[in-house]
């Protein structure tokens, strides 16, 4: 029994358009889009846009096999390389990697023990200019100083080190109360004029980076451990 083919179910065609049956061998029907139009030709189905039949590719499978065994050829060299550069990487990566942890470790020895040097020359700067006016100044007016201070001083070099050690704290105190009070008087106060120039020069402070650089302190066998791993470093 043939079988009508439509071209798009629940779509009635014109009425110039009929559609054709077509029966598949051995007498069963078989689907087909071809439609035979009112002046007795039957048009066939246009290939849609875009789609064609391939043609068969030029040569045989041995120009084939020839193409294949040329891409590998070339293909096999690189990657190859490309493994032994990983291998390479993977061995050679972890021990730099280490060296630089090494050496940032020692930089970072090196700008803390720098940074306390700076801070402690600054302080001996500060220490002896400190010392030396003060000794200027005992020259001076220490008569006039012992005489005020008297009541405590008188007669030490009789008395036994502790006696003298309580009367030097308790002239000390005195000075410090005395000190206190002209300070809340608000004068201005200025470096003593032989070392003007220099304490000037060095500031009043040292640098505020360097007291955040010298801020992790080194053990004496730390920083023995460092020096020797600078040696290494620079002799490699």
């Amino acid at each position: 029994m043939a079988r009508v083919c439509h071209s798009a179910p629940g779509r009635a065609l014109p009425s110039h358009i009929q559609t054709v049956q077509h029966d598949a061998p051995g007498g069963m029907p078989a689907r087909c889009c071809c439609r035979r139009l009112s002046t007795g030709h039957v048009q066939r189905p246009a290939l849609r846009s875009g789609c064609h039949i391939p043609a068969p590719a030029p040569g045989g499978p041995r120009v084939r096999y020839g193409r294949f065994s040329a891409h590998r050829s070339a293909w096999h060299p690189r990657h190859g390389k490309r493994r032994a550069r990983c291998g390479y990487r993977c061995r050679c990566i972890p021990g730099r990697m280490q060296t630089l942890r090494d050496i940032i470790d020692v930089k970072k020895w090196e700008i803390n023990q720098a940074a306390g040097r700076y801070i402690r020359a600054h302080e001996a700067v500060q220490r002896i200019s400190i010392r030396n006016r003060l000794n200027d100044f005992m020259q001076a007016h220490g008569t006039e100083l012992a005489a005020t201070l008297a009541p405590e001083l008188m007669g030490l070099s009789q008395q036994p080190a502790l006696l003298t050690g309580h009367a030097l704290d308790r002239s000390a105190h005195y000075l410090r109360e005395a000190l206190s009070v002209w300070l809340s008087t608000g004068e201005e106060i200025n470096y003593a004029a032989e070392d003007s120039d220099i304490l000037t020069a060095i500031g009043f402070r040292p640098d505020a980076a360097s007291r955040v650089d010298n801020q992790e302190k080194y053990t004496p066998a730390q920083s023995l451990i460092y020096a020797r791993r600078r040696t290494e470093l620079a002799g490699r």
